[in-house]
């Protein structure tokens, strides 16, 4: 329970609320699993975007449905990069404490995965530049 009391105590550095939101759900999320009062330590998108609307973060559409998820992704996002093990996976769905090397650099996997397609595409655009500046048998 050392990282319960881990957790909480980073919470206090948090100064975006609507960051500390996402932060404090997840968390619960996590607690909640370590205390047995939950089957699983992921909170999903949609119970994280229903929490931000009960606290008047976000806003539901003209519709009733939810918001969409890009902010909570990006929250999430900046989390991780501060150092909090604040994670997600393509294997699981939803946002779970990391407790394990494993399940952070499963993470790490998955984005290493991302940029390499990124840098791939990257690589095409290059040589479609050089297609269209005339130069696409220097580079074939």
């Amino acid at each position: 329970m050392d990282l319960l009391r881990e957790l909480r105590w980073k919470m206090d550095g948090i100064k975006d609320d609507f960051e500390r939101a996402v932060y404090y759900y997840i968390c619960v999320g996590f607690q909640e699993f370590k205390y047995g009062k939950r089957e699983t330590k992921q909170v999903t998108k949609e119970q994280i975007l229903r929490y931000l609307v009960r606290k008047g973060l976000v806003r539901e559409r003209a519709d009733g449905s939810l918001p969409d998820d890009r902010k909570v992704r990006e929250a999430a996002s900046r989390l991780l990069r501060r150092g909090l093990p604040i994670v997600a996976s393509a294997h699981r769905k939803g946002y779970f404490v990391a407790e394990t090397l494993e399940e952070i650099n499963v993470t790490r996997r998955e984005y290493r995965s991302r940029i390499n397609r990124m840098l791939d595409v990257e690589k095409g655009c290059d040589a479609a530049c050089a297609l269209l500046m005339g130069q696409g048998r220097i580079f074939g």
